[in-house]
């Protein structure tokens, strides 16, 4: 998957709010959209190289003039924006790169079910709708991936709903896309929020299926490249 435009080099001077920050570009201070509510310490650290586009068109009331695509952690390239996850994901899913899902099709977008909007409704080979929920992984820790970076009631929330769902004979799932390279397992980050690592524990045990995958980041695209396993 491309950006969303060509992107330009930077370096953050801070991160103001959860959604704003300052970067250096060309000796000018601007401001950028941060499009990813994790807190990202170890990412918004002053100085760091980051990588930002031009705003889209159309938009007038729009704050800033560009939002941040990419971060660095060392050596390391990180896409923060979260909502590129589920186009990520869709992307794998037609190109047969997401194993756990060989053959599924996605018959929707944003579902409301219940108290919750899904990401996906997907339909597997049996032709069975599949309940699917997408989330955004950037943080790495000695190699092992973590979610969340910071508590998230709304994901124990969808969580729940997946169990409910599972136990009333629908199939449904819960993926992890890991924008980044430098992941080898996936775990709940327990220390962050114990009520995410029990619910998912207990969502793997209702059935609900599981997988989490890590990314090939460049400076021009970033593509899903292989699945990681989830350790519990």
């Amino acid at each position: 998957m491309n950006y969303p435009a060509p992107l330009i080099k930077a370096k953050l001077i801070k991160r103001d709010n959860r959604f704003c920050a300052r970067v250096l570009l060309e000796d000018k201070e601007v401001k950028v959209h941060v499009p990813n509510s994790g807190r990202m310490n170890e990412l918004m650290i002053e100085g760091s190289t980051v990588y930002i586009a031009p705003a889209p068109p159309g938009k007038p009331d729009r704050k800033t003039d560009f939002t941040m695509i990419l971060a660095t952690q060392e050596d390391t390239l990180v896409c923060i924006h979260s909502v590129k996850a589920n186009d990520l994901f869709e992307e794998a899913l037609k190109n047969g790169t997401v194993s756990d899902f060989s053959g599924y099709t996605v018959s929707a977008r944003e579902k409301t079910v219940g108290k919750s909007r899904f990401d996906f409704i997907l339909t597997n080979p049996e032709g069975k709708k599949v309940f699917t929920e997408v989330k955004s992984v950037s943080l790495v820790e000695e190699r092992k991936a973590l979610f969340p970076d910071a508590p998230t009631e709304r994901g124990v929330k969808h969580l729940r709903e997946l169990i409910r769902l599972s136990e009333d004979g629908f199939e449904t799932a819960v993926v992890f896309i890991i924008q980044r390279e430098d992941a080898d397992t996936f775990s709940p980050h327990d220390i962050q929020h114990p009520e995410f690592g029990s619910t998912l524990r207990e969502a793997v045990a209702a059935s609900v299926k599981t997988a989490a995958y890590r990314c090939e980041i460049g400076l021009n695209e970033i593509k899903v490249l292989a699945r990681v396993p989830v350790v519990l």
